[in-house]
């Protein structure tokens, strides 16, 4: 007998907001000697706004979860920006703040606090799927960031956004595929278990993006 248990899906995506800032727009608030910033900072790009609505509005339960330095500021801090300034959807989580490692000298046994210089952002994300994802759910994540502190497993799921860039209409298109939006009915309808779905049954543009990574991980070590 053949039970299937229904299982939810989630979708998160892991927002740097200087993504939604744009050197054009600085610029022409420059140029027109209009206020580029208010008590949070710099003002974001009005189109990367729209970009951010675009996606919402495809996947209207997107949780935001936010990387940036400007979480540093507070959960209230952070609440309190995205309403006055009248942003799309609401800030489901931020990311932990990693401070320092302690290193060990295994010839002498000297103990050393050191700050970590390398994938800071990739443990910083790591460290929030470990606390708040079960392993009884299904779920896709994409990252949005101008910079690579990612490890090479996120890296595939990250969409690149430089300084002189931002969160335009085709990194938003990539967003939403990366997030899977297509198997939305199958999963809902109990169709398909991306956990128990042996690899050769996914068609190869979505073999690296199959949910729940830690649990089919497990199951190939064991």
């Amino acid at each position: 007998m053949n039970m299937e248990i229904k299982r939810e899906l989630h979708r998160y995506l892991f927002l740097n907001t200087e993504c939604l800032i744009s050197i054009k727009h600085c610029e022409y608030l420059s140029d027109n000697n209009l206020e580029e910033e208010d008590e949070f900072g710099p003002l974001f790009d009005p189109d990367a706004i729209d970009n951010l609505t675009y996606i919402i509005n495809k996947i209207p339960d997107l949780k935001i979860i936010i990387t940036s330095s400007c979480r540093l500021n507070g959960w209230d801090w952070i609440n309190k920006m995205w309403e006055k300034r009248n942003l799309p959807g609401k800030i489901y989580s931020i990311t932990p703040e990693i401070g320092k490692i302690r290193y060990t000298n295994k010839i002498n046994g000297e103990k050393r606090w050191s700050k970590l210089s390398y994938e800071t952002r990739g443990l910083e994300i790591g460290e929030w799927l470990e606390q708040n994802v079960k392993d009884d759910i299904n779920y896709f994540y994409a990252i949005i960031d101008d910079n690579y502190e990612l490890s090479v497993r996120q890296l595939q799921y990250a969409i690149e956004c430089e300084i002189y860039e931002w969160l335009d209409r085709k990194r938003a298109d990539m967003i939403i595929e990366k997030l899977h939006l297509e198997y939305e009915e199958e999963i809902e309808n109990n169709i398909i278990n991306l956990d128990h779905v042996p690899l050769s049954n996914i068609s190869p543009s979505r073999i690296h993006l199959c949910s729940n990574t830690r649990t089919r991980e497990n199951k190939t070590k064991g």
